[in-house]
C-alpha cells in the first residue's frame, strides 16, 4: 500500500466552525440563516450585511466559544482516523488568523492527537490578511500527494504536484473543480491509490 502525505484543512473540513457560527449569528441578529443558505465563501454576503459588521459578530463568536467543542464535520474524525492507522500522514493545513493559534493547537492536540503537523498559512480567504506560506507552497515544501479544501481559490493558479481535493460545501457547489466530494469519496479515492 501506497501511504500518502495528505494536507486537511480544518473549517468545513475537519471542524464544523460555519453550523455553530450560523446559530450563534441567528440568536445575535434574529436572523433564520440555514447552512444550507452559504452559497458563497464571503459569509457577509450570506448574512445580508457588510463586512464590518460580519467581523464584529464573528469576532464576539471566536471570543465566547470553544473551539475545541466544535463538531467535527461528517466523517472526519473517523475517516482521519483510519488514514492515520493505514500509514497516511495527516497534516493540518488552515488559513487561522493568528489570535487563534493557541486555541487550535490546542484543539488539535486533545482532539486528534496523531496529527504531529500544524500549518497556518496565508489563506487565499477574503477575510485573512496575515503573513505566510500559501497552502500551495506547505504542499510543495512537505511534498504533499493530496490537499483536502472547501476554498477552490486555494487551488487557482496551481502549479505543483499535489492532487487538490474540493471538499464539497454549499459555497463551493457551483465551483469546477474535480476531484470532489465528501469524505467517503476521498476515503474512495485514497485506497483507490493504494
Amino acid at each position: 500500500m501506497k501511504c500518502l502525505k495528505i494536507l486537511v484543512d480544518l473549517d468545513g473540513v475537519t471542524f464544523d466552525f460555519f453550523g455553530p457560527m450560523t446559530d450563534f449569528w441567528n440568536q445575535e441578529t434574529g436572523s433564520n440563516i440555514r447552512y444550507d443558505d452559504l452559497i458563497n465563501y464571503d459569509l457577509a454576503a450570506c448574512y445580508g450585511v457588510t463586512r464590518e459588521e460580519f467581523e464584529a459578530v464573528k469576532d464576539r463568536y471566536e471570543a465566547i466559544s470553544d473551539q475545541a467543542l466544535l463538531p467535527f464535520v461528517g466523517e472526519a474524525f473517523e475517516s482521519l482516523s483510519e488514514l492515520n492507522a493505514e500509514g497516511h500522514k495527516i497534516v493540518i493545513g488552515t488559513g487561522r488568523k493568528p489570535s487563534l493559534q493557541e486555541m487550535t493547537l490546542r484543539c488539535i492536540l486533545s482532539r486528534l492527537p496523531f496529527i504531529d503537523q500544524i500549518h497556518f498559512s496565508k489563506a487565499a480567504c477574503i477575510y485573512s490578511n496575515h503573513s505566510g506560506l500559501t497552502k500551495q507552497e506547505i504542499c510543495e515544501m512537505l511534498g504533499i500527494d493530496l490537499m483536502i479544501d472547501d476554498f477552490p481559490s486555494e487551488f487557482m493558479e496551481w502549479k505543483i504536484k499535489t492532487t487538490p481535493w474540493l471538499f464539497t460545501q454549499p459555497w463551493n457547489k457551483h465551483a469546477q473543480h474535480e476531484p470532489r466530494g465528501q469524505w467517503p469519496e476521498i476515503m474512495q479515492y485514497v485506497r483507490s491509490l493504494a
